[in-house]
């Protein structure tokens, strides 16, 4: 309800900036995914979110380039606007799909303690 009481509100360029900036940040999940996978151990959220965002302008930037040139009404003023508010979007995604993969692994039983006895 909100979002349809802003759009009435806001112009076509900036609804299609909205736009360009969730589907840049779709786009971009994957591979930040990847990238920052298993690298985070050990960190706190503050941490690891700075890290995630480290880590997501690169890949960002290059699907923030390949949309704007393939968008039609986009300018590539908006490159760096789009840039930064994608990485804001991005980085509570990533988080999300960290901690969900982080949850389901198994858990990995530890052998008795019989079994790690010297032998004698």
């Amino acid at each position: 309800m909100v979002d349809a009481l802003i759009s009435i509100f806001q112009g076509k360029s900036q609804r299609r900036l909205d736009a360009i900036v969730r589907q840049v940040a779709d786009l971009s999940l994957e591979g930040i995914a990847q990238t920052v996978e298993g690298r985070t151990a050990g960190m706190s959220l503050c941490e690891t979110r700075g890290y995630i965002r480290a880590r997501a302008t690169a890949e960002v930037r290059r699907q923030t380039r390949n949309v704007l040139e393939r968008h039609p009404g986009a300018s590539l003023d908006w490159e760096s606007e789009v840039v930064a508010r994608a990485a804001d979007r991005v980085a509570p995604l990533v988080l999300r799909r960290l901690t969900s993969a982080a949850c389901r692994k198994p858990v990995v039983p530890l052998a008795p303690a019989a079994e790690w006895r010297r032998a004698a």
